[in-house]
């Protein structure tokens, strides 16, 4: 329950992926720890993508992206059909990342970073 699935280090966090949670620990004074956890015990977190204006853009299990907003201790969701999702990008401003739905559609998705 609680295995270590990912992890990467940016320059004010270090975010923990684990099974059921994930957690976002603070390397700074002003960087404050915050823990996400899932209605799922057993999904796992990855892909963590550091982004502008202190937020975390990271994957829960392999069919829902995420971003946390650790200026405000929140986490929403990214557009999503409910298949299965590949890792994120990030370059340029832009987040990417694809989607397989039913019967083998491939839906691509581009968002600016604002």
């Amino acid at each position: 329950m609680d295995a270590l699935i990912d992890f990467e280090a940016g320059e004010d966090y270090v975010a923990l992926g684990r099974e059921g949670r994930v957690e976002f620990v603070g390397l700074t004074e002003q960087a404050k720890t915050f823990q996400h956890k899932s209605e799922q015990s057993k999904i796992t977190f990855d892909s963590f993508l550091f982004l502008p204006d202190q937020r975390i853009l990271f994957r829960e299990g392999m069919n829902r992206l995420l971003i946390a907003d650790m200026n405000d201790g929140t986490v929403s969701s990214l557009p999503s059909q409910g298949g299965t999702t590949s890792k994120p990008i990030y370059r340029d401003g832009q987040i990417a990342y694809a989607e397989l739905g039913d019967g083998g559609l491939i839906t691509f998705y581009t968002i600016d970073v604002k």
